[in-house]
């Protein structure tokens, strides 16, 4: 199945517009910003956030390393035609700010309305608690007094290699050698990388983005398009508030594997149950015979059935799952003729 590239770019214009300007923003920031007050977060991969009690001396650095340099970096880009497009359509440059909306990346989305709504349940950070080697990232919620500059976060992925933990490192003291005295010592990132501001995210590290928020537009449109074809062939049944491209994005896996699969399905629904039946795998069905997804491990047997991943060998009569398949011949590895 193909998609025609003139679809992808309809789409995307359709669900995301700006109605933003970044660089009057900026303008506005650079005469409030040494009003702005100041609350610095770590989050783990479930993008739970905890506060960090920063010491007071470390505010004017911790000021330029998040927001001094951004603004800067916006205000000067707009005399020297920086530009921000979008993020579905464009690729990162060192000329582009990309943006998308809020709403399109699903776990800025969870933490956002963490931060919103939940807030009473953030608790301080412990190092013997919460373990820092487990954060993923830096959010910096910068908001005023008087209300004259919405709320808006900085966020910074963060990369093992920032962190060192007291029990492995030495520091030097003068011409001494010393046991490192702290838990952890942290070096905060210093390139600009995301801005959340009035439900937009701009990026400016597009690579370290993806990442964090796993977010790839243009693997899961593709996705979506298999899931549509999946869902019109097949009868499914999903837990309440669950959706097949909800498990498909919270799986790297999946999400590679889907891009792959041949919608042109050599079975039916009756048929591949009759499959999963002979491989003696567990899949579940409901009294109306739709099949029952309950989770990423159920959706990943679905697929492999979708793709035939499982086998029973003519030779020693086992059954295998095949991780990887290659055709033998042209075409399409048709079976020797005898």
């Amino acid at each position: 199945m193909t998609l025609d590239t003139n679809d992808q770019d309809s789409k995307a214009s359709e669900k995301v517009t700006v109605g933003f300007d970044l660089f009057n923003w900026a303008n506005n920031i650079e005469r409030f910003k040494k009003e702005l007050d100041m609350e610095v977060l770590v989050i783990n991969k479930h993008f739970t956030p905890f506060r960090l009690n920063l010491d007071q001396n470390l505010d004017n650095q911790t000021r330029t390393i998040f927001l001094y340099e951004l603004v800067n970096f916006i205000n000067k880009g707009a005399e020297i035609g920086l530009e921000v497009r979008q993020f579905e359509m464009e690729e990162a440059s060192k000329d582009v700010v990309l943006y998308t909306t809020l709403n399109r990346v699903e776990r800025a989305s969870y933490l956002l309305d963490f931060l919103k709504n939940r807030y009473a349940e953030v608790v301080d950070f412990n190092n013997s608690e919460h373990e820092f080697r487990l954060m993923k990232a830096i959010v910096v919620k910068f908001t005023h007094k008087t209300g004259e500059v919405e709320p808006f976060y900085i966020i910074k992925q963060l990369a093992s290699s920032q962190a060192v933990s007291g029990t492995t490192a030495w520091q030097i003291n003068s011409s001494k050698v010393e046991a490192f005295a702290s838990d952890v010592s942290l070096k905060p990132p210093l390139d600009n990388q995301m801005l959340l501001v009035d439900n937009q995210i701009f990026v400016f590290n597009q690579a370290k983005f993806e990442r964090l928020f796993n977010y790839d537009y243009k693997k899961q449109l593709v996705a979506e398009e298999k899931v549509r074809a999946i869902e019109q062939h097949f009868k499914l049944s999903f837990p309440e508030g669950v959706s097949m491209n909800m498990l498909i994005k919270e799986r790297k896996k999946t999400l590679a594997k889907i891009q792959k699969l041949d919608v042109d399905f050599p079975m039916n629904q009756e048929e591949l149950i009759e499959y999963a039946d002979e491989m003696q795998l567990e899949l579940m069905t409901d009294d109306q015979g739709a099949i029952i997804i309950l989770d990423g491990n159920d959706l990943d047997m679905f697929i492999g059935l979708l793709n035939e991943d499982y086998m029973v060998s003519t030779v020693t009569n086992r059954r295998y799952e095949i991780t990887a398949k290659k055709a033998m011949n042209a075409p399409d590895g048709e079976p020797p003729r005898g």
